[in-house]
């Protein structure tokens, strides 16, 4: 037994390091794909289906290479040392893709996502699946192949929990993304010395430190040059990882520049942005005492708002981060007594606040991903309706306005019209320098000319001249003919203006959506067709199990805005389940239809998700704490993944009863399913047909998975049935001999 174990130990080491550092490795180049691409939730998808996809291939090699003779833990060691290095490489490898081959100032395309993802991702998870199938299989070798590969999979998994709750909870809060990858990259590099000195390797041991000190400082002077390259050589003010993205501050001169994602998101200084965006507003309720701002404090924007002698401002913006740094460079702006800075999420505080404003203003980017499209939504504005006095007025700039729409630019603008005319009594758009919206329930002037006068208010920019200017006649009529074109509402769960923003991202990069789906999904269904016994079920439940968490991070950033940082719990909280569930499993007894009602159960779930699709939108409306719904998706997460992780245990001790399942192969059925189901459904299944018929086809796949293990297990029933009958034979003969 002692033996047993210093044999193995090394073997578990490896298993759980790489178990710790994958969940770290990947939120940090998900995280980072997000910043590369404007926040554009599209990446999620792609970014989970790629890792799945090349782990599963590095578990495919090793399977391809399996052989009695299994090679020493200390050779492993220096995979796994160069698994340590990768860690810190792959973080460098995406920021140099963006500084080498993405146009500075232009939004990059899928083609360039997929390469960012590829590039960065390929080295690491081929080796990472390489290392961890061949640990596992060298357990199932030593300690017996049902409770060595078991006890792989509980390890894998446990470290993937560890590793998710450091980086949710404590890491993400004090590192920065080079930092937390490089202190992976030295998890690995120590696991690999440690790996050598129980193999009594000591000298080999030695290169690995000497290798692991040259990685550490390589590394972090590499991370702090792509910082500065990605900031465009302007000094860095601030580099923070938030609940809501990446946040980094640069200045020139005394211009302070914000970027959140990649993407500018203001800068100080722009007075005559400021006033178009204020009085266009305040001028149809000048005598107004109460105003909701939601979006960032800009010290611009507040002064201006001050000049209106009798108003009360509340700031609602959900980064407290991004609240404090501007507070350093505006404060005798912000520490106005008529001033209140509110950290919270617009749309919880919408809905709680109670009908106490006369104008509530919506400076928010515009509704590219779903993290700002909830603020667009017939839901929302009902929202606000309810937030407004009688009278109140709402109002928001959406794009640039030259005097020309391109028939995709107006059919936004008429989707939102349209959407606000279902809420609003009154809708008026103006033609400024971006198309303005006005809507109230009482009455809305466009002669601004009179409005300006009346208030006697002092502008350097929005004055009589501006009015002639920019609300001419002709202005008008182009944005009046656009909202003409007939669109349907926008809605929380029928993002039609982000499916309008997706699709003409997709054609301005000559994409069409189609083809390549189609060739993968053929592709996916000619290996599913091959599987056979125990892995045709592991393939469904992976593939569900990846295609489900999308749907539902989709669902929790329509909830609560913030997935950027609830990724990380709602991955750990995966982690956690497949943890419980293969300690199930593993202590479960295998009985012929174990498999059948995993995958009817895992079915199940995603029929009552459908089922709760329709009520969704007054479901929602009773929701006034961010905590509810990531607790509720991270309930469902849990189930779900419990019953992934208890069928994989079971799935390695039915094995012996289906000829051609190995280890490798349920690992890699595992890996392919599960990033089938990542890639199909971000890329086509939700963007085409909605969020409805992507979690039926989950389920019609575990029902397919329910039929074929009823159908094998006819099969296995009889092996096992002629083993035993033989047995029995076999010792009725040694009694009578």
């Amino acid at each position: 037994m002692h033996e047993l174990r210093r044999q193995t130990t090394p073997w578990q080491l490896i298993i759980l390091a790489v178990g710790i550092a994958s969940p770290l490795v990947q939120l940090v180049v998900t995280r980072e794909l997000l910043g590369a691409f404007a926040g554009n939730e599209y990446v999620v998808g792609v970014s989970l289906g790629l890792w799945l996809l090349f782990t599963g291939l590095g578990s495919t090699i090793a399977r391809s290479q399996h052989s009695p003779n299994h090679p020493s833990s200390a050779r492993i060691a220096f995979a796994v040392a160069g698994l340590g290095v990768l860690a810190p490489t792959s973080l460098l490898v995406l920021r140099g893709v963006r500084l080498t081959l993405m146009v500075r100032g232009a939004q990059a395309g899928p083609t360039e996502a997929l390469l960012a993802a590829t590039a960065s991702m390929l080295p690491y998870c081929m080796l990472s699946g390489f290392l961890l199938c061949r640990a596992s299989s060298v357990l199932a070798a030593k300690r017996g192949p049902a409770e060595g590969l078991g006890h792989g999979y509980m390890l894998d998994a446990a470290g993937s929990v560890l590793g998710g709750v450091l980086f949710s909870f404590v890491l993400v809060h004090f590192l920065t993304h080079g930092a937390i990858v490089v202190g992976t990259g030295l998890l690995l590099l120590g696991t690999a010395v440690t790996c050598q000195l129980l193999d009594g390797q000591r000298h080999r041991a030695s290169l690995v430190v000497v290798a692991t000190i040259f990685v550490y400082f390589i590394a972090a002077a590499a991370e702090r040059r792509t910082l500065n390259a990605l900031a465009l050589g302007q000094p860095v003010q601030l580099n923070a990882n938030t609940p809501y993205g990446h946040l980094l501050a640069t200045k020139v001169g005394e211009q302070y520049n914000f970027f959140l994602n990649g993407v500018p998101y203001f800068s100080t200084g722009q007075h005559d942005t400021a006033e178009e965006r204020v009085h266009l507003a305040m001028l149809q309720r000048p005598n107004a005492e109460r105003v909701l701002l939601l979006g960032a404090p800009i010290p611009e924007i507040i002064a201006e708002l001050l000049k209106y002698p009798r108003l009360q401002v509340d700031c609602v913006h959900p980064d407290d981060r991004l609240i404090r740094q501007i507070e350093k460079v505006a404060s005798h702006v912000l520490n106005d007594p008529r001033v209140h800075l509110i950290s919270a999420d617009p749309r919880f505080y919408v809905r709680a606040c109670g009908p106490k404003y006369d104008l509530i203003l919506l400076f928010s980017p515009l509704p590219d991903t779903l993290q700002f499209h909830r603020l667009y939504t017939v839901e929302f504005f009902r929202e606000v309706r309810a937030a407004l006095r009688q009278g109140g007025v709402l109002a928001f700039p959406f794009g640039d306005f030259t005097g020309y729409l391109s028939p995709a630019q107006a059919r936004s603008i008429a989707t939102c019209y349209r959407t606000l005319s279902a809420v609003f009594g009154n809708v008026l758009i103006l033609p400024a320098a971006q198309s303005y919206f006005l809507a109230s329930d009482g009455l809305l002037s466009s002669d601004y000319a009179t409005l300006y006068r009346e208030a006697q208010i002092k502008t350097a920019y929005v004055g009589p001249s501006y009015f002639e200017t920019m609300i001419t006649a002709d202005r008008l009529a182009t944005l009046q003919a656009a909202v003409q074109v007939p669109v349907p509402l926008n809605r929380d769960f029928q993002p039609k203006l982000l499916s309008f923003t997706l699709r003409r991202w997709l054609d301005e990069h000559g994409y069409k959506v189609g083809a390549l789906e189609v060739v993968i999904a053929l592709l996916i269904l000619a290996y599913a067709a091959s599987l056979r016994g125990p892995a045709v079920a592991i393939f469904a439940s992976g593939y569900s199990a990846a295609g489900l968490e999308y749907v539902l991070l989709f669902l929790l950033q329509v909830l609560a805005g913030a997935l950027y940082y609830q990724v990380g719990v709602v991955v750990t909280a995966f982690m956690v389940g497949l943890v419980v569930g293969a300690w199930m499993g593993a202590k479960a007894r295998v009985s012929s239809t174990s498999l059948v009602w995993n995958q009817l159960l895992t079915a199940g779930i995603a029929l009552a998700l459908v089922a709760l699709l329709p009520p969704m939108p007054t479901i929602t409306r009773s929701i006034v704490n961010p905590i509810a719904p990531l607790l509720s998706v991270t309930i469902v997460v849990l189930g779900l993944a419990t019953l992934v992780g208890y069928a994989f245990p079971v799935a390695a001790r039915a094995e012996r009863f289906h000829s051609g399942t190995t280890p490798a192969r349920l690992y890699t059925a595992d890996f392919i399913g599960a990033a089938a189901g990542a890639i199909l459904l971000s890329t086509m299944l939700v963007p085409t047909f909605g969020v409805g018929i992507a979690i039926l086809c989950c389920a019609a796949v575990n029902i397919w998975g329910a039929i074929e293990m009823w159908r094998a297990r006819f099969a296995a029933s009889g092996i096992h049935e002629g083993a035993t009958r033989g047995a029995l034979e076999a010792a009725k003969e040694s009694q009578a001999e």
